[in-house]
């Protein structure tokens, strides 16, 4: 790329099939190829330090769902596997069946579907209710963060 946009001007030039992701950094739109850029982007990145860092558990005799037990069910759900989302996740299989089988007692319904391995080989689906939980959680820890943001922000201004 010999044009003046920046990476920005590269990618848009690119040949290939583009993704836009949504992400909350705001520090990845900045311009800074100028003295007075470069001074805004470290006055932005330095009240950014200071952060809320929230994890959320949902519990009922006992913790059972995190956001670790949300990735390990999205990857039963692409793989079909509980051994390939162990891989992933770099966890044991029986503590994955652990983690399940805590989920389904603490809840009351099957959140996989199990089938046994064999001759043609086993594999695991994720039960309706289980690809609920995960919508559900995923949308609750959104919302969740974004009020703890605004909590945070009317605690510790980032602009002070």
């Amino acid at each position: 790329y010999k044009g003046n946009e920046g990476l920005k001007g590269a990618c848009m030039e690119a040949s290939c099939q583009k993704t836009v992701v949504e992400v909350d950094d705001r520090g990845i739109l900045f311009d800074a190829d100028t003295k007075e850029d470069y001074e805004d982007l470290l006055k932005w990145h330095n009240s950014q330090i200071l952060h809320p860092n929230m994890q959320l558990t949902l519990a009922k005799e006992q913790p059972f769902f995190d956001e670790r037990a949300a990735l390990l069910l999205k990857l039963i759900k692409y793989t079909n596997s509980v051994r390939y989302a162990c891989q992933q996740l770099n966890i044991s299989y029986s503590k994955a069946w652990n983690m399940i089988n805590l989920m389904e007692n603490q809840l009351g319904y099957t959140v996989v579907n199990r089938r046994p391995g064999g001759v043609n080989g086993g594999y695991t689906t994720l039960t309706e209710e289980g690809c609920e939980l995960i919508k559900k959680y995923l949308e609750f820890e959104k919302e969740a963060k974004k009020a703890v943001q605004n909590v945070f922000e009317r605690f510790f201004d980032p602009k002070t």
